[in-house]
């Protein structure tokens, strides 16, 4: 299973275009075989398993942390090549952004957007066609910013 990921993560290492990635790409496999020691060691003293190997069960831990690693990598990279920033925004919006705390719910933003004049409903479009470019949307009504000021 391992050696099937590793030959999966090589593949995706000669075919990604941004060096960074791919530089990414081949840490992880060293990160895997950790991960794979690791989570066999904590199974171990929990009790679930032996030390004489490492099972199934420890390498698709393993296998699950790398992707999670593997997507918040690919997001990151992403947000450091956005060219989106505030530059090209109406004076308003980026008051309105810079006014906004750092982490805030909808119901906040829209009683600060009302002192800039935005109704509601302006508010909830601006935060929707900004989602993923200036805010997070981390919980149901939750939202943080991505460029802090």
């Amino acid at each position: 299973l391992l050696m099937e990921w590793q030959h999966e993560n090589t593949d995706l290492c000669n075919q990604e275009l941004d060096e960074q990635l791919g530089g990414i790409y081949s840490k992880l496999e060293i990160y895997a075989i950790r991960f794979c020691l690791i989570l066999q060691i904590i199974r171990w003293a929990c009790g679930e398993s032996g030390l004489d190997f490492i099972d199934e069960t420890s390498v698709r831990g393993s296998i699950e942390l790398i992707a999670y690693f593997r997507k918040t990598a690919q997001r990151v990279q992403e947000i450091i090549h956005e060219s989106y920033s505030l530059e090209g925004m109406p004076t308003d919006n980026i008051k309105l952004y810079r006014a906004l705390p750092d982490d805030f719910e909808t119901a906040e933003g829209i009683e600060i957007a009302s002192t800039f004049g935005m109704s509601p409903d302006s508010f909830k479009r601006f935060l929707k066609d900004n989602k993923e470019k200036l805010f997070e949307n981390y919980k149901h009504g939750k939202y943080r910013k991505i460029i802090l000021l």
